[in-house]
């Protein structure tokens, strides 16, 4: 219902989350829900911008129809998605093999959006020593 909704909106916005995106599948709408800022609905055929700490993901914006359009959602997440979810098992593997890594490199290695740097490191990850090899052989 349409106040369930708001109170939901206002409960995460209360807790600080700092937007709300709602999907309005039957309109085929987003609207942006940010605190202390009027609401802001995407119709089908614009973007919805990000948040400018996305990025560093090179996240600029997400088109409305891939909220309600399987293929286009999928044309436009895929890269970003399988970078990010292969950065951590970089993590993962390192994690298996008892190698300790530093923040900082963990941090590196999870802000990284690149497949194919990931790749590359994902083989070291499964092949170096110990954590000094892995940081010198990923540079």
């Amino acid at each position: 219902s349409k106040r369930y909704l708001e109170e939901k909106v206002k409960l995460y916005l209360e807790h600080d989350w700092p937007t709300v995106w709602i999907a309005h599948a039957e309109r085929r709408e987003v609207e942006v829900v940010t605190s202390g800022v009027a609401s802001v609905t995407y119709p089908l055929g614009t973007e919805v911008p990000f948040p400018a700490d996305l990025d560093k993901y090179h996240l600029k914006a997400v088109p409305v129809a891939a909220f309600f359009d399987e293929r286009e959602i999928s044309r436009f997440n895929d890269g970003w998605v399988k970078a990010t979810g292969r950065a951590q098992a970089i993590l993962d593997v390192l994690d298996a093999r008892n190698i300790a890594v530093p923040g900082s490199l963990r941090a590196r290695v999870a802000n990284c959006s690149d497949p194919a740097l990931i790749d590359r490191w994902l083989a070291q990850a499964a092949t170096c020593a110990d954590a000094v090899a892995f940081a010198k052989a990923i540079g």
